[in-house]
C-alpha cells in the first residue's frame, strides 16, 4: 500500500495494513458548512438517469415503476452513507478500506476497471452536447456539430478543473450554479404543466405499487434505470474521494488535491485514527451525525424530488397525450429531450420559450454530470494508484498534482477518440448510457458485501470508544444486506435476459 509511515508516528495494523494514530479527532463543523462533496455527489447523480432514463419510461408506462425510482435510490443512499464512516473515522476513501481487506493493489485494479467499463462510454458527453446544439438552434449541423460542441465542453470542463488551486472546489462551485439555474426552470414547467391531482397518482403508485412491471419492458433497461436513478457504482464511491478531499472527519490529516495552479502536494498514502477518548468519541460521533443529515437531505431529497418532476413532465406531456419514445432493447434515446420539447412547446403556457428553457435545463445537468464524471474518473485513478505504487510516487516527486493532471490529459484523448468513434459511427448514446448503467450493478453488489465487512469487522479494529462512536445500528447492516440482494437480483436477471436465457 506504500511507504511505512515515518519511525516517529504511532501506528497500529489494521486489516493488512498500518495506519497512523494521532491524539484528536479535528473539531467537527456546522452542517451548513458540509454540503461540498453532497452538493457535486448530487450533481452527478443527477444527469442521464433522471434526463433520459427515467423520463422515456414514464412517457411510455406511466407511473408504473416509480416504485422502483425510490427504492433504488433509498438503497443508494444507505451504501453510500454507510462507506462515509470508514472515510469520517480515518481519512481515507472506499477503495483504501476495502484494500485493508482484500490488499491494495487488487482494490485498486478492481474498481480501476469496474469504473472505467461503466463510465468510460461518452453517452453522457455526447447527449449534453445533444441538448446544446438543439439549444441554439442546431449549429453547426448533424454529425460534425455535435462532435463540435462535445469537444468544446470537454475541454471547459478540462480548463474549469486543472486550472483551479484546489480541483474540488472548483467542481462544487460549478455544480452549486448550475443545478440551481436548472431547478428554477424545471419547477417553473412542473408548476404551469402539471396537475396535484397527477401528483397524488404518483405518489400513490410510489408507495404501493411495489413489483409492478410492464411485460414488454425489457430487463435490461429495467434494471439501468434502477441503477442510475441516483449517481450509481463507482459514482457513488467516489463521494468518499470527495469527502476525504474536503478534510472532513479525519480527512484533515491526508490532504487535498490540487489543479496544475495549486502548490506542489504530497498527500499521506495512508490516514488516521484517533486516540480513544471520550472527547475524540464525541466528535467522531457528531462528525457521523452531521455528515449524514446533510447526505440525505441534499443527496436523497434533491435526487429524488428532481427525479419526480421529470417524470411528471414527461408522463404529462407525452404519456398522456400518446407520443412514445422509441425504448427498443436496450435503446433508450435520446430523442426524448427533443420530444419532450416540443411537447411543452405545443402543450403548456409556457410555449417555444419553455420548449427552450427545458433543454437549457437538461444540458445543464448533463454538463454537471459530464464535470463530475470526468474529476470522478481521474481522481480514482490518479489518487490509487499513487497510493499503491511508490514508482508512481517517484515519478511525479512525490507531487500528487502532477500525476492528476496526467491523467487528466489522457482522459480527455481517449474520451475524444471515443467520441468521433461513436458519433461518425451513429451510436446511439442512450444505449451506452444504458450499458454503463448495467455495468455499474456489478459495482453496487460486491462495494456492499465487502462493506460489510469493513463496517462489522474491520471497525472492531479501532480504540472501543471510537469503534462505538462510529458503528452502524443494525438495521443498516440489515438494510445494506437488502441493497446486495436488490441489486444483485436486477444485475442477474438482466444479463441473462440480455443473453436470451429468459
Amino acid at each position: 500500500m506504500g511507504t511505512e509511515p515515518t519511525p516517529n508516528e504511532e501506528k497500529v495494523i489494521i486489516g493488512k495494513y498500518p495506519i497512523r494514530k494521532v491524539k484528536e479527532v479535528p473539531i467537527p463543523k456546522s452542517i451548513l458548512l458540509l454540503g461540498g462533496p453532497a452538493i457535486i455527489e448530487l450533481g452527478l447523480a443527477l444527469g442521464s438517469g433522471e434526463t433520459i432514463i427515467w423520463p422515456s419510461i414514464s412517457a411510455k408506462y406511466g407511473f408504473v415503476l416509480i416504485w422502483g425510482a425510490f427504492i433504488g435510490l433509498l438503497f443508494q443512499t444507505i451504501w453510500t452513507q454507510e462507506m462515509s464512516r470508514w472515510t469520517i473515522v480515518s481519512g481515507e476513501h472506499h477503495i483504501q478500506g476495502v484494500g485493508r481487506i482484500i490488499g491494495m493493489v487488487a482494490s485498486t485494479w478492481l474498481f480501476l476497471f469496474l469504473g472505467y467499463i461503466a463510465f468510460i462510454w461518452p453517452g453522457w458527453m455526447i447527449g449534453g452536447a445533444s441538448a446544446f446544439q438543439k439549444l441554439i438552434g442546431g449549429w453547426p449541423e448533424g454529425k460534425m456539430g455535435l462532435l463540435f460542441w462535445t469537444y468544446i465542453w470537454a475541454i471547459i470542463v478540462l480548463a474549469a478543473v486543472l486550472l483551479s488551486p484546489v480541483a474540488r472546489k472548483a467542481l462544487e462551485i460549478i455544480e452549486t450554479g448550475t443545478l440551481i439555474l436548472a431547478w428554477i426552470i424545471i419547477v417553473a414547467t412542473v408548476v404551469t404543466a402539471t396537475s396535484l391531482s397527477d401528483w397524488g397518482a404518483m405518489l400513490k403508485q410510489m408507495l404501493t405499487g411495489f413489483g409492478d412491471r410492464p411485460q414488454d419492458l425489457d430487463w435490461w433497461t429495467f434494471a439501468a434505470s434502477i441503477a442510475f436513478v441516483g449517481a450509481g457504482g463507482l459514482a457513488n464511491v467516489w463521494y468518499t474521494f470527495w469527502l476525504r478531499d474536503a478534510g472532513f472527519g479525519m480527512g484533515k490529516y491526508v490532504g487535498t488535491i490540487p489543479g496544475i495552479t495549486g502548490k506542489p502536494t504530497a498527500i499521506d498514502i495512508y490516514g488516521a485514527i484517533p486516540e480513544g477518548t471520550e472527547e475524540n468519541a464525541r466528535r467522531i460521533r457528531q462528525w457521523k451525525n452531521n455528515v449524514n443529515t446533510v447526505l440525505w437531505l441534499v443527496f436523497f431529497l434533491g435526487n429524488l424530488i428532481t427525479v419526480l418532476m421529470f417524470v411528471m413532465i414527461s408522463y404529462t406531456i407525452l404519456y398522456k397525450t400518446g407520443i412514445t419514445p422509441d425504448m427498443s432493447l436496450g435503446e433508450i434515446r435520446g430523442q426524448i429531450l427533443q420530444l419532450t420539447a416540443d411537447a411543452i412547446e405545443q402543450y403548456t403556457p409556457l410555449g417555444a420559450m419553455g420548449g427552450k428553457l427545458y433543454l437549457l435545463a437538461v444540458w445543464l445537468i448533463l454538463f454537471n454530470t459530464q464535470v463530475a464524471l470526468m474529476e470522478g474518473l481521474v481522481r480514482q485513478a490518479a489518487d490509487t494508484l499513487y497510493v499503491t505504487y511508490e514508482g508512481v510516487r517517484r515519478f511525479v516527486s512525490q507531487d500528487i498534482r502532477k500525476w492528476y493532471a496526467y491523467w487528466w490529459g489522457g482522459i480527455i484523448i481517449v474520451e475524444f477518440i471515443l467520441v468521433a468513434l461513436a458519433v461518425v459511427a451513429g451510436v446511439n448514446y442512450g444505449s451506452l448510457v444504458v450499458f454503463g448503467a448495467v455495468m455499474s450493478l456489478i459495482v453496487m453488489v460486491l462495494s456492499p458485501l465487502l462493506l460489510l465487512y469493513l463496517n462489522t469487522k474491520i471497525l472492531k479494529q479501532l480504540p472501543q470508544p471510537i469503534y462505538e462512536a462510529i458503528k452502524p445500528h443494525p438495521i443498516f447492516i440489515v438494510l445494506l444486506a437488502g441493497a446486495v440482494v436488490f441489486y444483485a437480483f436486477f444485475l442477474v436477471i438482466a444479463v441473462a435476459a440480455r443473453l436470451g436465457l429468459i
